[in-house]
């Protein structure tokens, strides 16, 4: 049984590395270069929906981290227990349409973006009791990749901020955040970078 904990262990640790290896790059460059695109195909008139669409990437970027802990839990037949807590997580949903609900939607997707943040703790201890990945071996294995995206999303934002021409900013916006995560990865994770290249050859 404790082989079985440390396969399991094992498995969702590749897994949720592989995920975020490739995720927050693209959340990086959704975020630099969102703006002069919807400029572009959506015109200036949708402009304002930039912030809305900024906050939903942050919310995409923990996402995962939710999701795998949450399958995994009921890949150990807790269902019980991912019920109660999607119940915890529903509830905090309504108090946050009827708290925030007149202060407009950038304030709903933000409290969003706080629930979905504090329901991760939540799930990260209960697995730790399951197969012992801890929250902070979770954060250890991830902080990796989060530097990296918060490396990426500065360059980036500096490298197109003194450019006007949307065309170009979309440019930068997609080549600096790559160029500057996947250098990053190269060299302070260059085992694991090595791995992701091979899955993509084979």
């Amino acid at each position: 049984f404790q082989s079985d904990k440390e396969m399991l262990k094992k498995t969702m640790r590749k897994f949720l590395k592989h995920i975020m290896f490739f995720l927050t790059p693209v959340i990086a460059i959704l975020l630099i270069a969102a703006d002069p695109l919807v400029f572009i195909v959506l015109t200036s008139k949708l402009s304002p929906m930039f912030p809305y669409f900024q906050l939903l990437m942050l919310i995409g970027l923990f996402t995962p981290v939710r999701l795998m802990n949450n399958q995994l839990l009921n890949a150990l037949g807790m269902v019980k227990t991912t019920f109660q807590l999607s119940l915890v997580r529903n509830s905090l949903i309504v108090m946050n349409i009827f708290v925030l609900s007149d202060y407009g939607i950038l304030y709903l997707i933000f409290g969003e973006l706080i629930i979905s943040l504090v329901m991760i703790p939540f799930l990260t201890v209960i697995t730790n009791r399951q197969i012992g990945y801890s929250p902070s071996e979770q954060l250890k294995d991830l902080m990796i990749f989060f530097i990296a995206f918060l490396l990426a999303l500065a360059l980036g934002y500096v490298s197109s901020f003194y450019f006007s021409n949307n065309y170009l900013r979309i440019l930068i916006g997609i080549t600096v955040p790559l160029t500057s995560y996947f250098l990053f990865q190269y060299f302070f994770n260059k085992s694991f970078f090595g791995d992701n290249i091979k899955l993509i050859q084979d």
